[in-house]
């Protein structure tokens, strides 16, 4: 029944215009399209999130909405493309809803940096013993250190892997049958190749809770 179904609200940024899209089952209620400078959007990236929020601003208060907002940007297909809506608008725009292969991307990215995490018999922990040998302990005190004031002061969740890294730690790694040969020149490469991805995989607050 009509009355029964959702009313959805798409927001889309499409080349120089944001177009706003109110509708219920098959029906459409309302609509709205403002155009905007094409330098507040740069290689998918807002430059000028204040200005970008006062356009939707302007076109929710044309459609007249509340709740909502389901955000899709056509031509997404990758992580670096993604773009995220700038603060400031008076809708309620919390949802905001990836495309697939977006939300696959990054889910792949947070697993593969916490499996790059040096410590233990995490990948990332077998690739610094590799590299380091026992001598490598200081390293993972410092991401436990690191691990607690971002648990402290972002995302709650890496207070549960410093437990967990806390627990790895006193466990340690098992010895190799070669642990006196050392690396060649080729794989200590790879070895530090290795921890630049996982720099450039981390994100310091990957969920955000009560926002």
């Amino acid at each position: 029944m009509f009355f029964l179904q959702p009313t959805i609200v798409s927001l889309v940024i499409e080349g120089r215009v944001v177009r706003l899209l109110v509708t219920k089952g098959r029906s459409v209620l309302s609509w709205a399209v403002v155009p905007f400078n094409p330098a507040l959007v740069r290689a998918g990236v807002i430059t000028r999130p204040q200005d970008m929020a006062d356009i939707i601003r302007q076109a929710t208060e044309r459609v007249r909405f509340s709740g909502r907002l389901a955000a899709t940007f056509p031509g997404v297909g990758v992580v670096s493309r993604v773009m995220t809506l700038p603060r400031g608008v008076t809708a309620d725009l919390d949802t905001v809803v990836l495309h697939p292969v977006a939300l696959a991307g990054w889910f792949g990215l947070f697993v593969t940096s916490i499996n790059l995490l040096p410590v233990g018999q995490l990948d990332g922990g077998h690739v610094l013993y590799a590299l380091r040998g026992r001598s490598s302990w200081l390293v993972p005190a410092l991401l436990l250190g690191a691990l607690v004031w971002l648990g402290t002061h972002g995302w709650p969740g890496w207070i549960i892997w410093a437990v967990i890294i806390t627990v790895l730690v006193r466990v340690g790694h098992p010895p190799t049958e070669e642990d006196h040969v050392p690396l060649g020149r080729g794989r200590a490469i790879a070895a530090i190749l290795t921890f630049v991805i996982f720099v450039l995989t981390f994100v310091a607050e990957p969920f955000r809770i009560g926002q």
